[in-house]
């Protein structure tokens, strides 16, 4: 919701604010959309309608390591698609048109670096969030734990956010709609299966399905987004639709 309702909301209103239309390519989008919609319903929409356990949202142990590696495999299929075969469409050259492969070296290197600030990060929401529950524990709010987990959300996705807003800004819509949705379907497909398997190692069960209310929210943002980027051409409209969904996303959090 964060993502795909308030950073797309307002990389569409700044961009079509500056740019009035911004056009992006349709089958990029989609090729996105589609993953997420699908492993969206699968690990958040499904568990609530199954039989695998007797608690309501939980998948069994087979289900839940099933739609792990489904999860992952369809990631995988995702990357190869948007990085080899299908690139020209997320506004990448195709392999082999004079892009510069990087040396081991560089790899290594960038390598390192993304693994020492993913600790960083990591590291980070630890602390901020002990920080945000003393705080959020001031208020009488129905669901503290809610507000905690959205707040840190934010504080981890805020310099994607940034990037996708100046890239929106500067009239790269696509490239900004690759890091943004790109964001969603790396928390889906990577960290849903990641909570999985510690799910199994601990033996404690974890509940997946979403309440009705943020059911319901999650379903109308998708078909926003299909409806925003169906023609290949975005306007402010889009962008404030989609604002206001997010702050009643945001309404729900502080009274649900």
């Amino acid at each position: 919701m964060i993502v795909t309702a308030g950073i797309v909301g307002l990389c569409l209103l700044l961009g079509s604010l500056r740019h009035r239309e911004q056009e992006i390519q349709q089958q990029g989008v989609a090729g996105f959309l589609s993953v997420i919609i699908a492993l969206a319903v699968m690990l958040l929409i499904l568990p609530n309608e199954t039989h695998g356990s007797m608690a309501r949202g939980e998948f069994s142990t087979f289900q839940l390591i099933s739609l792990a590696l489904v999860a992952t495999g369809l990631y995988g299929a995702f990357l190869y698609m948007q990085t080899q075969r299908y690139a020209e469409h997320y506004g990448a050259q195709p392999p082999g048109h004079g892009e510069a492969v990087p040396s081991p070296g560089r790899f290594a290197t960038g390598l390192a670096m993304l693994l020492v600030s993913l600790v960083a990060v990591v590291l980070l929401s630890k602390h901020v969030a002990a920080g945000f529950e003393g705080f959020i524990g001031n208020f009488q709010l129905q669901d503290p734990d809610a507000v905690t987990g959205a707040l840190v959300a934010v504080l981890v996705l805020l310099p994607e956010g940034i990037t996708a807003v100046r890239a929106a800004a500067r009239n790269h819509l696509q490239h900004s709609l690759n890091i943004a949705l790109g964001s969603v379907l790396a928390t889906i497909a990577l960290t849903i299966p990641a909570m999985a398997v510690i799910s199994v190692v601990i033996g404690q069960p974890i509940v997946l399905g979403l309440e009705p209310e943020d059911r319901t929210l999650m379903l109308l943002t998708f078909g926003l987004c299909i409806l925003s980027f169906g023609t290949g051409r975005t306007n402010a409209l889009t962008g404030v639709v989609h604002l206001i969904v997010f702050a009643v996303y945001v309404l729900l959090l502080f009274a649900p």
